[in-house]
């Protein structure tokens, strides 16, 4: 018996192709089948959005904000003492009211001496046996403080000799020292110790 000439024919009587001939026949120019250099960068980046957010949410991902303390104590302790050093100024003579530079210079000096006890309250709150992360942070950020209040110093004096002026505030690290105060303030949570409104 002879081979059947249907048997290389498909079952509406064209030719028989395997998956492997249909492959080879694909043409590879095609718009749209073709793996180009922008698909390839595309397919780059996509994936490496898909494993930063992987690891960043993962258990090997960063703990939060560099700028959290690991001493969860010390942040409501120190709203305590931030919160009687503001409503100690909040007793004084509002900056507006005065009635001379010399007035509000007064006025800057009695609230100064405030925010320097204030400050050296926080700092006895620091825990000495505490981490080596808190003890750097928080070194900076009273720091920053001293800064601070030297500026609120100069500008007393420049209230004296020079009349009305505007405050001058020192920068640190391309940052103002009243914004990196108050940025450490936020992220631990105690408002109540950035730069006060009386200015």
């Amino acid at each position: 018996m002879g081979i059947s000439k249907r048997s290389s024919l498909g079952y509406n009587g064209d030719t028989m192709t395997t998956p492997t001939d249909r492959l080879n026949e694909v043409d590879v120019d095609q718009p749209g089948k073709r793996v180009t250099l922008g698909k390839v960068a595309v397919a780059f980046i996509i994936l490496s959005v898909i494993v930063f957010w992987a690891w960043a949410l993962g258990p090997f991902g960063p703990r939060g904000n560099p700028d959290n303390l690991d001493d969860q104590t010390y942040s409501p302790a120190a709203v305590a003492v931030c919160s009687a050093a503001l409503a100690e100024i909040d007793q004084l003579e509002p900056a507006f009211e005065a009635e001379s530079p010399d007035d509000r210079a007064d006025t800057l000096v009695e609230a100064n001496a405030i925010l320097t006890t204030m400050v050296a309250d926080l700092n006895t709150l620091v825990d000495p046996t505490g981490t080596e992360h808190d003890a750097l942070i928080l070194a900076t950020w009273l720091s920053d403080w001293e800064i601070y209040l030297g500026d609120r110093a100069d500008h007393v004096s420049r209230l004296r000799s020079e009349g009305d002026v505007a405050f001058q505030v020192s920068r640190v690290e391309s940052s103002s020292v009243s914004g990196r105060i108050e940025w450490f303030a936020k992220v631990n949570q105690m408002i109540e110790c950035g730069p006060p409104l009386d200015l």
